[in-house]
């Protein structure tokens, strides 16, 4: 036994050699036993090293980051575009097209077509909520209805054809169309990570409770 485990430590003193050899010509000098002591830090710390700006926080896209957008205005998205054949950027694709002080869901360079997914609570359709109902930061329904039609007419009078969709009248025709319920089924994007869920990756020293059986 003293002998398998005096080799496991010779095999694990060996390698870690050579990651260490190979890591620090990689990046340039940056040395990954001593920066930090998990492989996530070590990237931080050779991004830092070597491809981030002096002065700079971040290294933003140009094109901005990418909007926040629920999972079911992706899914129309992309089933509108399998459907007329055409290409539409959106979050899961590419970056958000900025048209004066708003980005859109959507835009086909094509056909210079921006698309709006509007979901039922947060950009209020009346015959779902009520219109005196009060939503987050003290706003009620018709406002934040009033809101997203003015973001509309503001689009449009940039010239461009502004193409929208209710979230529940997508979910609607979806119950009804075979073919969409299908590519609901087998188109799920990528949802944004939610901060808690962090906890759930080992990579992130999740902490657990001791569970005790009674069995």
């Amino acid at each position: 036994m003293f002998t398998y485990y005096r080799m496991d430590v010779t095999v694990l003193s060996f390698w870690c050699q050579q990651f260490q050899e190979l890591y620090m010509t990689i990046t340039s000098g940056v040395y990954p036993f001593v920066s930090v002591t998990m492989v996530a830090g070590v990237c931080i710390v050779s991004w830092r090293t070597n491809f981030l700006q002096n002065d700079q926080v971040a290294i933003v896209f140009s094109e901005g980051q990418n909007r926040l957008q629920p999972v079911v205005g992706v899914q129309w998205l992309e089933w509108t575009a399998r459907k007329l054949d055409i290409n539409i950027d959106h979050r899961d694709n590419g970056h958000g097209k900025q048209i004066g002080k708003f980005f859109v869901d959507g835009y086909c360079e094509a056909t210079s077509q921006a698309s709006e997914f509007h979901g039922c609570f947060s950009h209020d359709v009346l015959r779902v909520f009520h219109p005196t109902r009060f939503i987050h930061f003290a706003n009620t329904m018709k406002n934040v209805h009033n809101d997203t039609m003015a973001r509309r007419s503001y689009v449009e009078d940039l010239r461009y054809e502004v193409v929208t969709c209710w979230e529940c009248q997508f979910k609607q025709e979806a119950r009804q169309d075979e073919e969409l319920r299908d590519f609901f089924m087998d188109f799920v994007p990528m949802a944004p990570l939610h901060p808690r869920d962090a906890w759930k990756c080992a990579d992130s020293q999740q902490q657990g409770l001791c569970q005790h059986s009674d069995d």
